[in-house]
């Protein structure tokens, strides 16, 4: 008997949301969201915590023993046991199997790489489709900004990624593609001319002072590392750091040097991230 997938996605982002349609288009199985103990749809700060799932659709009950089910970043909601398998897709923590992949293998790293791997897995080799360019852009954007406007993303064109990352920011913000535009290209600006601080031997803007609009797009296609200052989906006040690569010390990249020194320094709780993608953010 053919088994069934139930794919439960976490937090709403760009990506969860291609990762749903892209279930849909492909008749992969069944999804349900992963809920706050509330109810309502997980926000990334509580995707790990204490959650449940939302309402099947299609009136759709898994008989578990029956059941492949796939925890898209997000914590295990006390499923039974007796579920045929629970597989992790991820790549923000250790041990996910897409952390601290490399820019090179960022399509298998992200979490759209592995749904689509999951997906296509039992399908015979001559029915296999390969990614669609859309897919391999959405996949590159979220695992490693930075790399990808740097060319170190095969099949990724840094110039087709920032207007096609434009039209997409536009699109999830529910604004207009010249006003997003007008945003990031404004933000190039702030982090040419903002503070910088040396972290790991590399110059990093420091723009926790200033709100900037489009701040990551930007500064991930200028090729520079920043520092901002940003307020959670739950509240709480955290400091992050991204679009750094390596440092020019042996071990000590712009990221690691955040985890280890600056941020507890500046008493920072709650780190986490990704040396090898180049992002890191800790609460005050």
């Amino acid at each position: 008997m053919k088994k069934n997938k139930l794919f439960i996605l976490g937090a709403e982002d760009p990506e969860m949301v291609a990762i749903q349609q892209l279930i849909m288009k492909m008749d992969a199985g069944e999804f349900v969201y992963a809920c706050d103990p509330k109810g309502d749809r997980v926000i990334p700060s509580s995707a790990y915590g204490q959650t449940s799932i939302s309402e099947y659709k299609n009136n759709y009950e898994p008989i578990w023993e029956n059941t492949d089910v796939y925890l898209v970043e997000c914590g295990n909601p006390g499923l039974p046991s007796s579920c045929n398998s629970i597989t992790v897709i991820d790549h923000h923590h250790p041990g996910d199997s897409g952390y601290g992949k490399p820019p090179s293998k960022y399509w298998e790293a992200s979490s759209i790489g592995q749904v689509y791997s999951v997906i296509t897995s039992d399908q015979p080799e001559e029915e296999y489709l390969m990614p669609e360019e859309e897919y391999l852009m959405i996949a590159a954007a979220d695992h490693c900004l930075a790399a990808a406007y740097a060319g170190q993303c095969q099949d990724i064109d840094p110039m087709r990624l920032w207007c096609w990352r434009i039209i997409q920011r536009a699109d999830f913000q529910d604004r207009s593609y010249s006003e997003v535009r007008s945003d990031s290209e404004h933000a190039f600006w702030y982090v040419l001319h903002a503070p910088k601080i040396n972290l790991g031997g590399v110059e990093v803007a420091d723009l926790r002072a200033t709100f900037v609009p489009e701040l990551p797009e930007a500064a991930c296609y200028l090729g520079v590392g920043y520092l901002s200052a940003v307020i959670d989906r739950d509240g709480r006040q955290k400091v992050v750091i991204g679009g750094c690569g390596e440092g020019t010390q042996p071990g000590k990249s712009p990221v690691e040097t955040f985890l280890q020194e600056w941020g507890p320094a500046q008493g920072l709780t709650g780190l986490y991230g990704d040396p090898v993608r180049g992002f890191a953010g800790g609460y005050l």
